[in-house]
């Protein structure tokens, strides 16, 4: 083939040098340009042939004739798939005048949610003989393309499952947090996935879905579903906890054919947060008595599962006032909630001292606990004592 010329062609913004091209065979010959002495008539496209992407991918062709016509010759711009590229215009129109000067249309992708693949795509150029003029011979051309431009259209899409957030985080007391699960492509079968709790620590969190489902209706952020996670308080002080919820594929139970049975389970962490705290309760924390052996009792428990033995001392601020008729609580990992007794006594004296305020307090015996939380925390709690007197002023 002789008469190559040469011709910048824009593709995605990048610039490539393409060759003119002759068209097939049966498709008209090539002239040199300029004179056209010899020459059959036909089209020249370039380039013959390139690649782009669906997502506001684009590619220029530039057409001309190879001889001059004598009357108006139209050529068509078609293409065997258009719900992947558009054509800018749809029609181009040489005559004597400008039969020689290229002009352009632009392919641009459509893009689409599928992740349907790469997408192999023809461009014809074909002669409308009822808007064609000419009479040297285009119009004859009419029964088959003059030109064909070969061009692949490459699939930015991807099956993926998405969660989000894919962090949060609650409160072991019955705190919740969601999060919203929907697909990447538009599936072409339903996609069932497992919402999975199965680590280590999946006592710590409920989870309010074990199934979600997509379809080809309903799969993308705006028809997401939603999860809720919710935490499960216990009584040990066992620090914050991370759960990890798997967002498995079902396979057996997707028709999909896209990809989603091929994908790696998505991960969702949830955090949940200890509110347990070493400590002791005493109630009521406040009595009144009567010194001359008036009686009361207040009840005693931990507040949190220990690992180990907690001793609580009972001590009295005043013993002259007022007695307790424990000298030592234990409590363990099996009765650390049972509520212990503590009696107390009112002390009588002769003297005339009014109100006497007194401290029954509780605290770890460090030598004879091990906890070692309950050790390292020293919690205490105090019982206010009101001792009325019963001598005369």
């Amino acid at each position: 083939m002789s008469g190559i010329l040469g011709k910048i062609v824009r593709f995605g913004g990048i610039s490539i040098l393409a060759a003119w091209l002759a068209a097939t065979a049966g498709c008209g010959s090539v002239s040199d340009g300029g004179d056209d002495g010899g020459a059959s008539p036909g089209v020249r496209a370039t380039p013959s042939a390139t690649t782009f992407s669906e997502n506001n991918g684009t590619a220029t062709v530039a057409t001309m004739l190879n001889t001059a016509p004598n009357g108006d010759v139209v050529l068509k711009v078609d293409t065997n798939s258009s719900d992947r590229v558009s054509l800018t215009p749809a029609t181009l129109t040489f005559n004597s005048s400008n039969w020689a000067a290229p002009q352009s249309f632009t392919v641009a992708g459509v893009n689409n949610d599928a992740a349907d693949g790469n997408r192999a795509v023809d461009i014809a150029l074909r002669v409308d003989a009822g808007a064609t003029s000419d009479s040297t011979g285009y119009a004859g051309l009419a029964a088959a393309p003059v030109g064909l431009v070969k061009m692949t259209v490459i699939d930015d899409d991807a099956a993926g499952v998405t969660a989000a957030p894919e962090k949060l985080a609650v409160l072991e007391a019955g705190g919740s947090a969601t999060f919203r699960v929907f697909l990447n492509t538009v599936p072409d079968g339903e996609v069932v996935v497992a919402v999975k709790n199965e680590g280590t620590n999946q006592a710590e969190l409920s989870v309010n879905r074990t199934t979600l489902v997509f379809t080809p209706e309903s799969w993308s952020e705006a028809n997401a579903e939603t999860v809720t996670v919710t935490g499960r308080n216990d009584p040990e002080i066992d620090g914050n906890k991370s759960v990890l919820l798997s967002l498995d594929i079902d396979e057996a139970a997707t028709g999909d054919l896209t990809g989603y049975t091929l994908l790696e389970p998505r991960v969702v962490t949830v955090t949940v947060i200890d509110d347990d705290a070493a400590g002791i309760t005493a109630l009521p924390n406040s009595l009144s008595i009567m010194e001359n052996g008036g009686l009361d009792q207040f009840t005693v428990r931990l507040n949190t599962r220990p690992t180990g033995s907690v001793v609580l001392q009972v001590a009295s601020s005043d013993t002259g006032e007022v007695v307790a008729n424990q000298a030592s609580l234990t409590f363990n990992a099996t009765n650390w909630d049972q509520e212990q007794g503590v009696g107390i006594s009112g002390v009588d004296d002769l003297e005339s001292d009014k109100v006497q305020n007194c401290q029954i307090t509780l605290s770890v015996d460090q030598d004879r606990s091990s906890d070692e939380v309950y050790k390292a925390v020293n919690p205490s709690a105090v019982v206010q004592v009101h001792v009325l007197d019963d001598e005369l002023p």
